[in-house]
C-alpha cells in the first residue's frame, strides 16, 4: 500500500495536469479509463492464476505483470516531460508554473471544502459500491443479481470517468460536480431501498449512478486543483486531497 500508491492516480494525474491545458478534461477522461478497465480485469485474471495455480503464484504472476508495465511506462513516459518544457520555453520564454505555495492552499476556506466533499463523496461512493453484492443479497435479491450489481458498477465508474473528463472541458465544473454527485446519491438511494421485488432494471441503474459517483470524482478532484491553485504545487495540494479521499474511504 505504502509503495503503490504511485500507481495511483497521485502518480500519474500529475503528468497530464503538466501536459495539457485546452482538453485536460478529457485527458483525465481517457487516462482514468484505463485505470477503471484495470480495476476490473485484475481480479478476473488473478481468479484465474489462482484456479490453475495457487495465491502464492498468482502474487508472484502480478508482481511480474507490475514490473514489466512499469519499464514500458516509464520508457515512454521519461522523455515526455523534458520535451513538453522544451517546447513551452521555445514558444513563451517567460513561462513559468504558477500557483499557490501549499501553506498558503492550506490555509484556503476553499482547499477544505473541496477536501470535505472528497473524504464524504468517497465514504457514501466506495462505501456503497465495495458493499454492493452483499447489500443487495440482505435485502432479499438473488446471489446472481447482486453479482450482476457489482459488474454494473464498474461499469458506471469507468463510464462516469470519460464522460466526466469529457464534459470537463465544456461545462463549468462546479455545476457538472453538483449534477453528477446529486445523480450518485440517486443511485445510492436506489440500492439502499431495493427488495425481492425491484426490477432488474432499476438494481442496474443504481449501481451504474454511484459507480458514476467515484468515477467522476476521480476526474474532478485534480481538475479543480489545477484551476483553483496552480501548477507550481500540484502534487503536494493533489496528494493532501487524495489524503482526505483515503480518509473518507476507512471512515
Amino acid at each position: 500500500g505504502l509503495l503503490g500508491v504511485a500507481t495511483s492516480p497521485v502518480g500519474y494525474l500529475p503528468i497530464l495536469a503538466y501536459a495539457f491545458e485546452r482538453r485536460v478534461g478529457l485527458a483525465f477522461g481517457i487516462a482514468s479509463i484505463g485505470a477503471g478497465i484495470g480495476a476490473a480485469l485484475a481480479p478476473l485474471y488473478t481468479g484465474w492464476m489462482i484456479r490453475h495455480y495457487d495465491w502464492q503464484t498468482a502474487y508472484l504472476l502480478l508482481a511480474a505483470v507490475a514490473t514489466v508495465i512499469g519499464c514500458i511506462a516509464y520508457s515512454i513516459l521519461r522523455r515526455i516531460p523534458a520535451q513538453a518544457a522544451d517546447a513551452q520555453a521555445a514558444a513563451r520564454p517567460e513561462l513559468q508554473l504558477t500557483g499557490d505555495e501549499p501553506k498558503t492552499a492550506f490555509t484556503n476556506p476553499r482547499f477544505w471544502l473541496i477536501g470535505l466533499c472528497v473524504a464524504l463523496i468517497a465514504a457514501v461512493g466506495l462505501g456503497s459500491i465495495v458493499h454492493v453484492p452483499a447489500l443487495l443479497s440482505d435485502n432479499g435479491v438473488s446471489p446472481e443479481m447482486a453479482a450482476a450489481g457489482a459488474a454494473f458498477s464498474a461499469v458506471g465508474l469507468t463510464l462516469g470517468r470519460f464522460l466526466v473528463g469529457l464534459l470537463l472541458d465544456i461545462l463549468p465544473a462546479r455545476v457538472l460536480a453538483a449534477a453528477v454527485f446529486l445523480l450518485g446519491s440517486c443511485g445510492v438511494a436506489l440500492l439502499g431501498t431495493a427488495t425481492h421485488d425491484t426490477p432488474y432494471l432499476q438494481l442496474a441503474l443504481g449501481a451504474i449512478l454511484t459507480g458514476m459517483l467515484i468515477g467522476a470524482e476521480g476526474d474532478l478532484v485534480p481538475f479543480f486543483v489545477k484551476r483553483y491553485f496552480g501548477l507550481k504545487n500540484f502534487g503536494t495540494i493533489y496528494g493532501v486531497l487524495i489524503s482526505l479521499f483515503c480518509l473518507g474511504t476507512m471512515f
